[in-house]
């Protein structure tokens, strides 16, 4: 009774957990679905065709870019939209060069043979396109929510000038920074001249 009571508990935390989960992460661990999907279409079907190389390479990329969108997703701020976005870019240009090379790989240009009918390969692209482009359209909106100008605001350093240990700096988004010690020093000057 006990360890299923337990069991229980520890589905409804998983389950809870995923329920919160970013959309974002989410996504992204859909695209990588189809990736590895895509990845094992293509070594069980392309290996004896002349752009089997090109398949896996162009895939293992698509594979450690979306990696490094799903570590980046798990802590958004807009510096991090904007990284995510070119990796983006960069996942979508490789997957419609998939198509393209499956396409030559179909037509003979490549040289070689394949063992099925390209259409699971074509459905897998058309997928993971399809959710790079849903994930492009989420970061771009979430840009925009972020306000656009990505050094607006306050911004933490560990060290600040001076040897002090923190320091914070605002940019009002005119370009012109201040940073919190010019802001304690002016503030203090005009204290003292009154």
């Amino acid at each position: 009774m006990t360890a299923g009571v337990f069991a229980l508990g520890m589905m409804s935390v998983a389950t809870s957990e995923a329920r919160h989960e970013n959309p974002l992460v989410k996504m992204t661990h859909r695209a990588q679905d189809h990736a590895e999907d895509l990845r094992y279409e293509f070594k069980r079907h392309y290996r004896h065709s002349g752009g089997y190389r090109h398949l896996i390479c162009d895939v293992d990329v698509i594979l450690e870019e979306l990696e490094h969108v799903d570590r980046l997703a798990r802590n958004v701020c807009h510096d991090s939209l904007r990284h995510i976005r070119r990796n983006l870019l960069e996942v979508d240009e490789r997957a419609h060069h998939l198509s393209d090379v499956v396409r030559g790989i179909e037509c003979g240009r490549y040289g070689g043979r394949i063992d099925c009918d390209t259409r699971k390969a074509k459905e897998l692209i058309a997928c993971l396109k399809e959710t790079v482009c849903e994930m492009e359209e989420f970061v771009d909106d979430e840009m925009r929510r972020h306000g656009g100008h990505y050094d607006r605001g306050y911004r933490h350093r560990d060290v600040g000038p001076r040897g002090s240990s923190w320091s914070w700096s605002w940019n009002s988004g005119g370009g012109r920074e201040v940073r919190g010690e010019d802001v304690l020093r002016e503030i203090l000057l005009r204290l003292g001249s009154r």
